[in-house]
């Protein structure tokens, strides 16, 4: 049971890394940029604030894409890890006869 949940809590990890590198770098995008007003004036403000928009879904998805990469690196070294260690429990077992 617990082996089960702790596989359960590795995936739901690895899968979480991707949705928080986009939060976070559209985030931090939003949060560097003054005032659309402050940048080109109140006349051009609507027009900055959906280039503004773009800019951060752009972050987003780069974040998203620079998460699942962080992701399937690190889901392969785990299950590499993983691997090595059942493949070494039994070749040290195989010897021992019940």
């Amino acid at each position: 049971m617990f082996a089960t949940m702790k596989i359960f809590f590795r995936h739901l990890t690895l899968c979480l890394i991707p949705l928080i590198g986009g939060f976070a770098a559209g985030n931090i995008f939003a949060a560097s940029q003054p005032s659309c007003t402050s940048l080109v004036g109140p006349v051009l403000a609507a027009k900055c604030r959906g280039r503004m928009h773009e800019y951060q879904i752009w972050f987003q998805l780069g974040g998203t894409a620079a998460g699942g990469v962080m992701a399937a690196i690190l889901g392969a070294a785990l299950e590499a890890r993983r691997r090595r260690t059942v493949s070494n429990h039994e070749t040290h077992t195989e010897g021992v006869s019940a």
